[in-house]
């Protein structure tokens, strides 16, 4: 069947300071070659960041994006990184079995 959700990265401890526009900024700064040969940007559908745990999540745009982040990951982990301010962050990221990402319910 077809795929119609797209892949989700989880981001374990995210540096701080960042907000959901930085990991939206951060998941859209790949460029990649599909499998159509298509030289393109990885996208994303959106972002959510637990600031009380420090992790992130991004929905890719489709799985080729997320398997191109996660390959560089494993191949090049330095190039899989933040640039913040005070410095360069490498991230560690887990591919999420998360379809989508949901609002999280607010703890009471």
């Amino acid at each position: 069947g077809v795929m119609t959700a797209s892949p989700v990265l989880m981001i374990r401890s995210v540096p701080s300071g960042v907000t959901e526009k930085d990991l939206e900024a951060w998941a859209k700064s790949y460029t990649f070659t599909d499998r159509d040969g298509a030289t393109r940007n990885t996208s994303c559908i959106k972002s959510l960041l637990l600031t009380d745990r420090m992790i992130g999540f991004v929905q890719m745009g489709d799985i080729e994006e997320a398997r191109h982040i996660m390959d560089l990951y494993i191949s090049s982990p330095d190039q899989v990184c933040m640039r913040r301010p005070d410095g360069t962050h490498l991230l560690n990221l887990i591919y999420s079995d998360k379809q989508e990402i949901r609002a999280q319910p607010r703890a009471s």
